[in-house]
């Protein structure tokens, strides 16, 4: 992914089509796998697949902050 200039940030056409993928591929996977549990089931997977997901990609750094911060 091509980041912007000085701003270093993605640009929205990319996270459009990474989250158009994420939605593809998530689905896919759950396919396979109505066969195995529950609809419910399935669905609390994917959410915390998609929890942990988030956790590792978008989690602020914690170096360098102090109490007050948070």
């Amino acid at each position: 992914m091509r980041r912007d200039g000085v701003t270093g940030r993605v640009h929205p056409v990319w996270l459009v089509l990474a989250a158009i993928v994420s939605v593809q591929v998530g689905a896919a996977f759950a396919k396979g796998l109505f066969g195995q549990g529950s609809p419910l089931s399935v669905a609390w997977l994917r959410l915390l697949m998609a929890a942990l997901m988030l956790l590792v990609l978008a989690r602020p750094g914690l170096v360098g902050r102090s109490r007050r911060d948070w």
